[in-house]
């Protein structure tokens, strides 16, 4: 089976679409994405995206997008993985103290 790569931007600059926001009155945060293909740039509908060692998850819709909410503070492996596509794992150091300052 031939594995596609999965175009993934973090933040504005690099590979997932992906936004980390903190959430400040529950000291929680939550991400908003979208996984596209890296060849085509098309949106990937159906991919499972979730927190390793957590019940926080989401799948993308027909746009390639999800979010995951209610977060809590701590260190966790974004998870993102199709059947036609080569899973990806992220590490995430989501510390509410660095990002209020």
């Amino acid at each position: 089976m031939t594995y596609k790569k999965l175009y993934f931007w973090f933040g504005l600059s690099f590979v997932l679409c992906v936004m980390i926001h903190p959430v400040s009155a529950q000291n929680r945060y939550q991400i908003i994405g979208r996984v596209v293909d890296a060849e085509s740039r098309q949106p990937i509908p159906s991919v499972n995206v979730f927190l390793t060692n957590t019940t926080l998850g989401s799948a993308t819709d027909r746009n390639g997008e999800f979010q995951i909410q209610y977060i809590p503070s701590g260190t966790y492996d974004l998870f993102i993985d199709h059947i036609a596509y080569k899973r990806h794992i992220e590490r995430l150091d989501l510390f509410f103290d660095d990002v209020i300052g």
